[in-house]
């Protein structure tokens, strides 16, 4: 029989590894539930549902990614944790911004700060400005990371540091800050290979293949989508963002028919993975690229598309 010990042992492990291999966390945090569940403890079940939830945000699907968060939040109630439950709504509220439904997103994210201690405050400062940013809200998003970083660096929470640093790199990217932008990327890049986070790797060089490609620089953007693509498939992580530079990089280098390919495959991943806030991008990209290459009832069907989603 489980005991609460093993059971919440499991949980946090399984919540732990999800940072760096998800594909592997999935299997762990399932058995930590069932074993949660054989003895009725709602604190190890609500870590169990956060690390499937996230696990099935970064490999599978975001639909269940926001169904095992509500419950992970539901068990955190019932373990009467306000703490464990504001967790949850944290990590619910970035999903839910990924699925189309900000303002449900600003929504959770705000209820769970009330609630946190000093280093969850912390991170959902920075969850709350990566939510910012991708709403195209730049100024808060850059508020709260400057709020969250020296918190996160004194306590040494190197996945919440590297977080900060790859999407502050983003944020100056898009504001053309591209010194700034390489400086965050870099030190990011280094906390990664440090502590051993190869999904959050993949990430920052997908970023950087993103400031890359606007300097123009193409080798250096082969080698950071090379290097992006090679991590992502190494934890079993899904494409469709990858995808989506990968287009644009061939787009900006007029390889019109290839970049459409990698368009249609990325909005193809995105529709799988119920990723909506980037799939109506997708589809904008796809109609840029297929009117190039000369498909305009294509790029008609997907611009009409994208229009309505949006």
């Amino acid at each position: 029989m489980s005991s609460p010990v093993v059971a919440g042992q499991r949980a946090t492990e399984a919540l732990q590894l999800v940072q760096a291999d998800p594909r592997s966390a999935v299997p762990l945090a399932e058995a930590a539930l069932r074993a949660a569940d054989a003895i009725g403890d709602h604190a190890a079940a609500s870590v169990a549902e956060r690390a499937l939830g996230l696990g099935s945000l970064h490999v599978e699907d975001l639909a269940m990614a926001v169904t095992h968060l509500r419950r992970a939040v539901r068990e955190g109630r019932a373990a009467r944790s306000p703490q464990l439950a504001a967790e949850a709504r944290m990590s619910l509220a970035y999903a839910l911004n990924l699925s189309g439904a900000p303002r449900r997103a600003v929504r959770e994210i705000d209820a769970a700060l009330a609630d946190l201690d000093p280093a969850g405050h912390a991170r959902a400062l920075a969850q709350r400005g990566a939510i910012h940013q991708q709403q195209g809200r730049l100024d808060d998003a850059l508020h709260d990371y400057r709020s969250a970083l020296p918190a996160l660096r004194r306590t040494d929470d190197a996945v919440w540091v590297q977080r900060v640093l790859s999407n502050r790199g983003v944020l100056h990217a898009f504001r053309h800050d591209y010194a700034h932008a390489t400086r965050d990327l870099a030190e990011a890049r280094e906390v990664c290979d440090a502590h051993g986070l190869t999904l959050q790797a993949a990430f920052v060089e997908e970023n950087l293949l993103l400031v890359t490609r606007r300097l123009g620089d193409i080798p250096a953007s082969l080698e950071h989508l090379r290097r992006a693509e090679s991590l992502y498939r190494s934890v079993g992580a899904p494409l469709g963002s990858v995808l989506v530079e990968r287009a644009e990089l061939l787009l900006s280098v007029r390889l019109l028919a290839e970049a459409r390919e990698a368009a249609e495959a990325a909005v193809a991943e995105l529709e799988r993975s119920h990723r909506r806030l980037g799939l109506s991008e997708a589809r904008v990209l796809l109609a840029r690229a297929a009117l190039m290459d000369g498909e305009p009832e294509l790029a008609v069907e997907q611009a009409g598309l994208a229009a309505r989603e949006l």
